[in-house]
């Protein structure tokens, strides 16, 4: 074929170029390409070039959202699967008298080892244990490496040892929600596929908190990994908590580096609060004067500094550390390491009133 008077574009200026342009039905769906070659005139045409770029797609409506990609004549690439194959081949001449020809051109198709893939998203309550296992069929053994893609990631990281052919992420808290996993699976070939990605989302497991005494879960725990240090200020929510009497509650945060914070310890009053979510944090104004019996409002979302009020020492059973609780607030934590397990403790000081934890719990970190 010739692409003298075939679309030509820039017609008053140089290089003149005409654009040939092909779709291929392969009738099967992810077929992986491998190259594409040509015979050309180049070796005895000066001024003038050939340029070749291709894109894969499944769905024929959606092959002109993919972007193309330049390839080189017989030259294998990867990357590039679907069922149809665009080819755009570029004529270019610099002059007259110039004639690029191509011809004998050649569409290669790999007969993939892998047949289909899929990788589903995992819900699971907090505490719980998730496993991903990707679906993958064809010629094995395959090898495989889990990635994973966090929140406050802009790329995929592999996983270090995490190998076999499914990964479970164990004990599950609220800083596993919402994180991204993929797996590359490579074939005996060393043909490999990326399947995924799958998203993990934690729902949250009601703390309850008895007439007296500790919680159902005492401590409930968050690992935080992969932060930076130095964070300069940090927050801590309690999502949808309930209870009769708030003024009975004892609730002690610690760091993994063992600094104790009395969230909340003879405040909120005597008034029954409903599904409140509380937020702790160094810039908030407290509880107001004394004697901190401001009612908590229900269904509402409140900012609170945390405080150990009425002069008690309020110690907590263990396995809870032991008082005093002389830490006044969180900015004390400024500058420490975030990176490790927080552990809240919920106590219930007083007998007669019940509540709960409705949803999760949450440590949110501020960088400069």
């Amino acid at each position: 074929m010739t692409g003298r008077n075939n679309r030509v574009v820039n017609p008053n200026g140089q290089p003149l170029k005409g654009y040939w342009i092909v779709v291929h039905d392969s009738g099967q769906t992810n077929l992986f390409w491998r190259k594409v070659n040509w015979t050309d005139n180049l070796l005895t045409q000066t001024n003038c070039a050939v340029e070749v770029r291709v894109r894969a797609s499944n769905e024929r409506l959606e092959l002109g959202s993919e972007p193309f990609r330049a390839v080189t004549n017989n030259v294998p690439f990867t990357g590039i699967n679907g069922r149809y194959l665009e080819v755009r081949v570029a004529l270019k001449r610099d002059a007259a008298t110039s004639h690029p020809v191509l011809y004998d051109l050649t569409l290669h198709s790999a007969t993939t080892t892998f047949e289909d893939w899929f990788l589903d998203d995992e819900v699971e309550f907090e505490t719980g244990d998730a496993t991903f296992v990707p679906l993958v069929s064809g010629a094995g053994p395959f090898t495989y490496q889990w990635q994973a893609l966090y929140p406050w990631k802009h790329e995929w990281e592999a996983l270090p040892d995490q190998t076999n052919a499914t990964l479970t992420v164990t004990n599950l808290d609220s800083w596993d929600h919402e994180n991204w996993f993929g797996v590359e699976v490579t074939s005996p070939t060393g043909e490999s596929l990326f399947v995924g990605p799958a998203l993990l989302s934690v729902v949250p497991l009601p703390i309850t908190i008895p007439s007296s005494g500790p919680a159902s879960r005492y401590p409930a725990t968050i690992e935080v990994f992969g932060q930076p240090t130095n964070f300069t200020r940090v927050e801590v929510a309690l999502t949808n908590l309930s209870h009769f009497h708030p003024d009975d509650l004892d609730i002690l945060l610690v760091s993994p580096s063992g600094a104790k914070i009395m969230l909340m310890s003879d405040a909120g009053g005597s008034n029954a609060v409903s599904e409140a979510t509380l937020i702790f944090h160094p810039a908030s104004q407290g509880w107001g004067p004394p004697p901190y019996q401001a009612a908590i409002p229900s269904n509402w979302t409140s900012d609170y500094k945390a405080g150990n009020y009425e002069g008690g020492p309020d110690p907590l059973p263990p396995p809870a550390p032991p008082g005093p609780y002389p830490v006044p607030d969180l900015d004390v934590l400024s500058g420490s390491d975030p990176n490790g397990v927080w552990r809240l403790y919920i106590y219930d000081d007083r007998q007669g009133q019940t509540g709960a934890l409705h949803g999760a719990w949450t440590l949110k970190f501020y960088y400069q």
